[in-house]
């Protein structure tokens, strides 16, 4: 049994039905995800209603635009376990289980120019809670960051915070394109090994492309790993200056060598984030790799990479056509 998981950010569901149903309800998905519903508590759910699927919604509170939408196909058992609204995110997160197992999906919209260390460490918060508890977890959504952009920020940041719990993003391909621009902004993470298929789905309504995965059925062997975390989101700032204020750093001079000197910062620093944002671990549970995926493919697989971002980087023919071979063989 394959599953066959979808989104679109529609920019009002309401006023494009017709067309999302001609788009999205006649191609077997087992779930289709929404971003940007424009829905409100004034807007009855019979009239966003589609055949043989289960509707879940999370309106955005006291705000236009956002909204997430989910549809579910009818024969698979579903509960929410976690319903998010903030300034700078908005998520939808449901267990369904399949083959008798629960697999967790996060629907998620970051609004453009929210706070972005908010959405990073709710998103890191929410994850590490999840793997805790549960192995397979998919998140899908309109992330309003630009993964094509190897070298952004906010790219990495969110590239490195997923890759941390085992979780590769699948969708290369652009999802918004306007006149002289285009980005990788709607996104699905997963650590599902089996992912089968990947892509876009032309849209007649709406001004992103729609995206697409196509998962196997075959469940891979897990494997535990220890991750170490400090978590700053609850930290008490007033707590934290008066103890960093406390610090005598002034005792730093009566130190001869460098090497001293450093290990005194280093030694009042880390007890001040031990008191204030201790260290946690949590168990997350990988899977092992495919049988295919030997160490040589995966050297390939590196050299192709860091080729291709020299080629990005310098724009050097030896670059890319290094790389075209690579990706040939990997």
């Amino acid at each position: 049994m394959s599953l066959k998981v979808s989104h679109i950010n529609c920019r009002s569901l309401l006023a494009h039905f017709d067309a999302f149903v001609l788009d999205y309800c006649f191609k077997d998905f087992n779930l289709i995800t929404v971003t940007e519903s424009w829905l409100n508590h004034n807007i009855d759910s019979s009239v966003i209603q589609i055949p043989n699927y289960q509707l879940l919604r999370n309106d955005r509170q006291n705000h236009r635009g956002g909204g997430i939408v989910a549809y579910i196909r009818n024969g698979l058992s579903y509960k929410i376990i976690l319903s998010e609204n903030y300034d700078f995110m908005q998520s939808l997160w449901v267990k369904i289980i399949i083959n008798g197992e629960p697999h967790i999906f996060g629907i998620i919209y970051r609004p453009p120019h929210s706070n972005i260390q908010s959405f990073f460490s709710t998103l890191e918060e929410t994850l590490i809670d999840l793997f805790s508890n549960f192995n397979f977890i998919t998140c899908v959504g309109d992330f309003n960051i630009d993964v094509s952009k190897m070298y952004d920020s906010q790219a990495c940041q969110l590239i490195s915070l997923c890759d941390t719990f085992d979780l590769q993003q699948v969708i290369t391909e652009p999802t918004r394109l306007t006149d002289s621009t285009s980005s990788i902004i709607d996104l699905i993470f997963t650590n599902y090994v089996s992912v089968l298929k990947t892509g876009i789905i032309g849209s007649t309504f709406s001004d992103h492309f729609g995206i697409f995965c196509e998962f196997g059925g075959v469940v891979s062997e897990i494997l535990s790993q220890r991750v170490s975390y400090r978590s700053l989101k609850n930290i008490n700032l007033n707590t934290f200056q008066a103890d960093l204020e406390a610090i005598p750093f002034n005792l730093i001079y009566e130190f001869n060598s460098v090497d001293e000197k450093v290990m005194f910062l280093n030694n009042n620093l880390i007890e001040l984030f031990d008191k204030n944002a201790p260290v946690k671990n949590i168990i997350v549970r990988k899977k092992k790799n495919s049988p295919w995926l030997t160490d040589n493919i995966k050297l390939l697989q590196k050299l192709r990479n860091k080729a291709l971002k020299e080629f990005k980087k310098l724009k050097c023919q030896q670059n890319d056509t290094q790389q075209q071979q690579l990706r040939k063989t990997a």
